[in-house]
Order: structure tokens, then C-alpha cells, then sequence
């Protein structure tokens, strides 16, 4: 078992590699936060809904489950529209009858 310690240059090299990890990790994380790269995340996921919401009522069905969240996020969406139209009919027909 060798107690060998690194030389000086050797310790500056791994620094350097050090800072340029950091560095990439700080870009990454800052371009995920961005009001512009969530309102694209937001506006490619509300096209994949519709898209997918579109296929589902034209019979194609659900998208398939190695597509990641798209038939979580169709249904959610489904779910969330369902809801709203009973919330709509129920004031209606609450209104109909006063």
C-alpha cells in the first residue's frame, strides 16, 4: 500500500478539471431555470397534449408507454377537462333553476 502523494501539478490538474465540471454543472442548472427554456418545455409539452388528445379522439388511442409521461400528461389533461365541463353543466343547470 503506497502513501505516494500527489506532486503539485498533478494537484493544479485535478483543480482545474475540478472547475471546469463545476462550471458545466452551473451552465446546465442555469439554462433549466430559465424563464425561456421552461415556457419552450411548456409550449413542446402542450403541443405533444394536443397532438396526442387529437390522435385519441381521431381512434389512434393512447400513446404507448415507452413514450415516457405523454399518456400520464394526455390523461391528466382529459381528466382535468372532464372536470371542468361537469364544473360548467352543474353552474348551468344551478342557473336554470333559480
Amino acid at each position: 500500500m503506497s502513501d505516494a502523494k500527489p506532486t503539485r501539478d498533478e494537484l493544479n490538474a485535478e483543480v482545474i478539471r475540478l472547475r471546469a465540471e463545476l462550471a458545466s454543472t452551473v451552465d446546465q442548472f442555469s439554462a433549466r431555470i430559465s424563464p425561456s427554456y421552461q415556457a419552450s418545455r411548456l409550449r413542446a409539452c402542450t403541443k405533444d397534449v394536443l397532438t396526442d388528445a387529437r390522435t385519441l379522439l381521431t381512434g389512434g388511442g393512447l400513446p404507448a408507454a415507452d413514450e415516457g409521461p405523454r399518456a400520464r400528461n394526455l390523461k391528466a389533461a382529459l381528466a382535468m377537462t372532464g372536470a371542468f365541463v361537469a364544473l360548467v353543466t352543474l353552474r348551468v343547470v344551478k342557473a336554470s333553476r333559480r
